[in-house]
């Protein structure tokens, strides 16, 4: 009738669809799928990678961020690369490209795991300095300098605590879209949850998992007597590392009890016990592939899990782990809600039950090079429109899988 219509916009996520052992599209940091060696076997540039770990973060205007652990900074790219060997645009922590020093100051990056962007903000975990960094605005060029820095009282300090405003060997932070900033603090064997991004220097932390206070550390330690217990339990957590939350879920790579922890609600008090267990039958169970639940190694399969790394991402719907120990990444096509539930598909090798670093044939013997679909203890992840970005590791490179 000629009247005007209000427009109507809607998000959906799709379910991206892998297969097992599927190809990869393209490789970054290295010049081929061949490549494994760090640098390319020189020295820092444009174009490698020097083992990178954690996850990765995209921009909203697609620029993505990858953490260089030995290199002690942050590559940034234009895009997520469309062709094998791309160059980065700028980097952050270094004066320029060829550049790998370690310092500890405001703008380095010293062994940084893990990049996240929400909100128009970025954060990196510094695992070498005992510290999270905070820029207030995504980095748009090399002379970005942090805002905020926790774990530390200031930019040039780097000593470990177990308090509310110290930091020992963080692997992983995440920001959430509701404004939470959530870090794995490995060495101190808990998850700090800041109810919003920090916005002083060493600000106190207000929510502890896996401890039952602030000052308290050890591993597996469920009477907080710092005394490790015989085993894990779902209150506690032995050196977690990566971690993905959307706001309301939580999930965290705890890599010493080989399993991964999932939060249903995000916890608003301490010491909260999480609601699902992956790569374990039970929560008290804490073994590598402990596939029979008996205490004993056993072959890998899709339950089981070797040292989960700082590699946990979501699209909200699927969930995929990075399993570094059995070189493999492990896709759930639905967000899991049963204890040990079985993953869907692996990447990285032939069947469930392989896990041999850079086993392109199957036939469980490690090769002198990669290929489009080996890995080589995977580190990091991410989800990133209709691809899954695996960043590899042991072969200082990072892998680009597309939905089919």
């Amino acid at each position: 009738a000629g009247n005007a219509l209000s427009p109507l916009q809607a998000n959906y996520v799709v379910k991206l669809e892998f297969e097992t052992f599927q190809q990869a599209e393209v490789v970054i940091g290295q010049a081929d799928f061949e490549g494994i060696e760090f640098n390319r076997g020189g020295l820092p540039a444009a174009n490698t990678l020097g083992e990178p770990y954690g996850n990765p973060a995209v921009a909203p205007d697609g620029r993505l961020f990858i953490a260089e652990s030995e290199n002690h900074r942050v590559l940034a790219y234009q895009a997520a690369p469309s062709a094998n060997g791309a160059d980065g645009v700028f980097v952050l922590g270094q004066p320029g490209f060829t550049s790998a020093v370690y310092n500890v100051q405001r703008g380095s990056n010293p062994f940084p795991n893990s990049v996240s962007i929400t909100n128009g903000k970025m954060a990196v975990a510094h695992y070498g300095a005992n510290r999270v960094v905070i820029y207030n605005t995504v980095p748009a060029d090399g002379s970005a300098e942090q805002s905020v820095v926790v774990g530390q009282p200031n930019f040039t300090a780097s000593g470990e605590a177990c308090t509310a405003t110290g930091l020992n060997g963080p692997q992983g932070a995440t920001l959430t879209p509701d404004g939470k900033l959530i870090v794995t603090d490995s060495a101190n064997n808990r998850v700090l949850i800041w109810n919003s991004v920090p916005s002083v220097d060493g600000q106190p932390v207000d929510v502890v998992q896996g401890q039952k206070d602030f000052t308290h550390c050890t591993e597996n330690d469920f009477d907080g007597n710092d005394v490790a217990d015989s085993g894990p339990t779902q209150y506690t957590l032995n050196y977690p590392a990566g971690v993905w939350s959307d706001g309301t879920r939580l999930v965290v790579s705890d890599y010493g009890n080989h399993r991964v922890l999932i939060w249903n609600r995000m916890p608003t008090s301490t010491f909260q016990p999480a609601d699902v267990v992956l790569g374990q039958p039970s929560f008290d169970q804490g073994l590598a592939n402990n596939a029979n639940g008996d205490d004993t190694p056993d072959t890998p399969n899709a339950q089981t899990l070797n040292f989960p790394y700082g590699g946990v991402t979501s699209n909200g719907v699927q969930l995929a782990v990075a399993d570094l120990g059995n070189n493999r990444v492990l896709i759930w096509n639905t967000f899991p809600t049963t204890n040990a539930q079985a993953a869907d598909m692996v990447l990285g090798q032939m069947t469930f039950n392989l896990n041999t670093r850079n086993d392109s044939d199957g036939d469980s013997t490690p090769e002198s090079k990669g290929s489009d679909r080996s890995l080589s203890g995977p580190g990091g992840l991410l989800f990133h429109q209709n691809t899954l970005i695996v960043v590899d590791s042991g072969n200082n490179r990072a892998l680009v899988f597309r939905s089919r």
